[in-house]
């Protein structure tokens, strides 16, 4: 089998500025290429032919000067694109790099002792220096490394912030803010006064607060909060009453920890461990659910109490937490777990929504979850069946349908 030309990993421009591109496409497409040729032209009808190239140099007659030298530079070409390449490189590291620090360094020689002593002794002489280029070069080598990480980033960063500054003058010639601002600028105010002038206002106008979902509740959010809600349930209104605070929610169904939620927050206020309030908590525990099957609030409560004992989960250990629920609903519902591997994946969860629709679900009462709605697409386009069909959010958006509409109104010809 004939040797070939390596397929580059990157392009020949991929090493500017330190090798520039035509540099690149000159020693690939000429000297490499031209090594290839010969290689192959000299090994034909020969012993070599067949021969892998490491085969072929070990066992090289050095007299063969053609030899030598194709097989040479096929070889080490093939050696210089693979050693070389975009965000490669890097200070020596392990053995190589200690073994290079120690003998500049003294530690270790870095000559033979058979070597003369004149050659020595001039080694000696700028063993110092050596060391200071080397380590020299090392800091540089990081220095190129970041600037060019900085540099391949720089026009989404310049985008990032023409777009910044562009809003905020929006929100400076029309006096406003970005929702997603409000929380952290609160809390700037919050923490830089005792008693903020829109606490004072908001104070006045409400004295009970309910809190939904506290579970999903961002720390910034509740610290937010506290001030006003500690400002009304301390204080009495002009008839005598004091405000109230009312918190619902349940920490294992805590889903929103990558948008600033946290499940201990919640957790050390009904233990008690955390009161930001001089009034003690009255707990009340739901032990009805009035919403899921029988099945998938006993499904719950046992897979809880399984993690709890298992992976000694601290933070359900409470009474308070850890306990059963009972459903008022009369049928039993349907759980099932089942890890699947990403070759059987799309088959499996097409067999597992014909046998639901076996089982007597409607299509309507089938809904899969993804974390990324990149997901969704690639569920509808990977799974084809004439028994049912797959809807996403984004299928139903009036952009996806452009291309009807344009069918629709276009004239017939």
């Amino acid at each position: 089998m004939a040797f070939e030309l390596p397929k580059l990993n990157y392009a020949f421009d991929a090493l500017e500025p330190n090798i520039d591109a035509k540099t690149m496409e000159i020693h690939y497409g000429k000297h490499h290429n031209g090594y290839t040729n010969n290689l192959n032209n000299i090994i034909s009808g020969t012993e070599n032919e067949g021969k892998s190239i490491e085969e072929i140099l070990k066992s090289l007659d050095l007299n063969n000067s053609g030899l030598r030298n194709n097989g040479g530079g096929y070889y080490n070409h093939n050696l210089f694109w693979e050693i070389m390449g975009p965000n490669s490189g890097g200070n020596p590291a392990g053995e190589i790099g200690e073994s290079i620090y120690k003998s500049l360094n003294g530690e270790t020689s870095l000559y033979n002792k058979s070597l003369s002593n004149s050659k020595s002794d001039k080694i000696e002489k700028i063993r110092s220096s050596l060391l200071s280029n080397y380590n020299e070069i090392n800091k540089t080598i990081l220095d190129v490394f970041v600037l060019n990480s900085f540099l391949s980033h720089l026009p989404s960063l310049s985008l990032i912030n023409l777009i910044e500054n562009k809003i905020n003058k929006i929100q400076s010639d029309n006096n406003t803010k970005l929702i997603s601002k409000f929380n952290s600028e609160l809390n700037s105010l919050v923490k830089s006064n005792d008693a903020p002038l829109i606490y004072e206002k908001l104070g006045s106008r409400f004295s009970n607060f309910f809190i939904d979902e506290f579970q999903d509740t961002s720390e910034l959010q509740w610290e937010n909060l506290i001030p006003l809600i500690s400002n009304s349930i301390q204080s009495e209104s002009h008839d005598g009453t004091k405000g109230s605070l009312l918190i619902v929610g349940d920490p294992k169904q805590s889903i929103y920890r990558w948008r600033g939620s946290k499940i201990n927050q919640f957790v050390n206020l009904i233990l008690g461990d955390t009161n930001p309030f001089y009034i003690n908590p009255e707990i009340e525990k739901i032990d009805t659910n009035y919403r899921s099957l029988n099945n998938i609030v006993d499904f719950n409560s046992e897979f809880f109490s399984y993690l709890t004992n298992s992976l000694d989960l601290k933070i359900y250990n409470s009474s308070l937490l850890n306990f059963k629920q009972k459903s008022t609903k009369k049928e039993d519902g349907y759980v099932e777990i089942e890890l699947y591997d990403s070759d059987t994946f799309y088959e499996k969860i097409k067999n597992q929504i014909l046998d639901l629709l076996n089982r007597g679900y409607l299509p309507s009462e089938i809904i899969i979850l993804v974390r990324k709605n990149k997901y969704a697409k690639e569920l509808i386009h990977n799974i084809n069946s004439s028994d049912f069909d797959l809807v996403s959010s984004d299928i139903l958006q009036i952009k996806n349908y452009r291309l009807v509409f344009q069918s629709c109104l276009s004239p017939s010809g």
